[in-house]
């Protein structure tokens, strides 16, 4: 056996010497032309046994490369390429899988609805190489066909997607969504579906971007507004104090309270009017000179605190401003007017 192999393999080492060179003019193997056509190798080896017999000139052994290889005559190259050439698909044709990659649909539904026009108009269909592989095509006007009964319409200019309102407004997406759901029963007409470029997506009409604009649009801070915290920072309380004596005046003022943008974030903010107010009430300096506190007016007139405050209080109502609040340690302190502490001083000494 490995005697026969030997002498096989000697007698086409013999031939090959005595083969030409190379492939004449315009002739050409199958694998040469299996690139030029875009036929499967086999499909053309196949092909042409059918001339074999009777057109044996069409065939020649020659060496390529140091191997023997069948090569073609150029009048077995021209039924080759009559019969089995697939073109290139012209740039304005088709294919089922490339339209259904610009339009969203799935390839089966593209294809069941041509397939309704290939009797009609045959010529709207052929075969065509696409990306190295062979796939029928749709010609223009089968596109035209497709694309008015199955692809949505483009979206109007005016109408917006979630994701563009989030570009836009800075909330998520989904944010914005489970907003526009809410008037999703009673105004179907806000919503539609529609083709951008290879993806299918749902729009919003713009009464209700308006709407969701409204909603998640935040100004910017006004001067002489303050959030919670700003105030912390620069006066000293504590954020949860500020919050807690501000939402007492919530149900009075109610425009006294705004959300707004402070850098990314939109929190809520206090009109100038409270600022006044929450620096009456929560922002305490040193006691002033003059002032005196009660355990003052205890040390330096010998009397008690509560003997005070019986004749301090009779003057709160009609002289609010002989009364203030100061800083004493940690502490908050009341402190009293010189003139009431002179009018105390007088009544002490009589």
């Amino acid at each position: 056996m490995l005697e026969v192999l030997r002498v096989s393999i000697e007698n086409q080492e013999i031939r090959a010497k005595t083969l030409p060179d190379q492939l004449p003019e315009d002739w050409s193997t199958a694998s040469s032309l299996m690139g030029h056509t875009g036929v499967a190798l086999r499909t053309i080896t196949k092909f042409v046994e059918q001339y074999r017999d009777t057109k044996p000139e069409w065939f020649g052994k020659f060496k390529i490369h140091k191997k023997v290889a069948e090569g073609y005559h150029p009048d077995l190259i021209s039924l080759i390429t009559e019969k089995l050439f697939i073109p290139e698909l012209p740039n304005n044709w088709e294919t089922a899988n490339r339209l259904s990659e610009k339009i969203g649909l799935d390839v089966s539904t593209i294809r069941n609805f041509a397939e309704s026009y290939r009797i009609a108009s045959p010529s709207w269909f052929g075969q065509y190489r696409s990306h190295n592989q062979t796939a029928e095509g749709y010609h223009p006007d089968l596109l035209k066909e497709i694309y008015k009964n199955l692809a949505l319409p483009k979206m109007p200019i005016n109408w917006q997607t979630a994701n563009k309102l989030n570009e836009k407004i800075g909330s998520a997406a989904v944010t914005i969504t489970k907003f526009a759901d809410q008037y999703r029963v009673f105004h179907p007409e806000w919503f539609g579906k529609f083709q951008a470029g290879p993806n299918k997506v749902e729009g919003f009409h713009p009464d209700l971007v308006k709407l969701i604009e409204d909603k998640f649009i935040v100004e910017v801070m006004p001067s002489g507004w303050l959030s919670a915290s700003m105030f912390m920072n620069e006066y000293g309380p504590s954020r949860t104090t500020v919050i807690n004596f501000a939402n007492k005046f919530k149900n009075l003022h109610p425009e006294w309270f705004k959300e707004y943008k402070t850098g990314k974030k939109a929190v809520e903010c206090y009109h100038p009017d409270l600022i006044i107010v929450l620096k009456d009430n929560l922002v305490f300096h040193d006691i002033k000179i003059g002032w005196k506190t009660i355990n003052m007016l205890r040390e330096e007139f010998g009397i008690s605190p509560s003997v005070t405050a019986k004749i301090i209080n009779q003057y709160r109502t009609s002289h609010p401003w002989w009364f203030d609040k100061f800083k004493s340690g940690v502490n908050t302190v009341e402190g009293f007017h010189p003139e009431l502490v002179e009018l105390i001083r007088q009544k002490q000494n009589k």
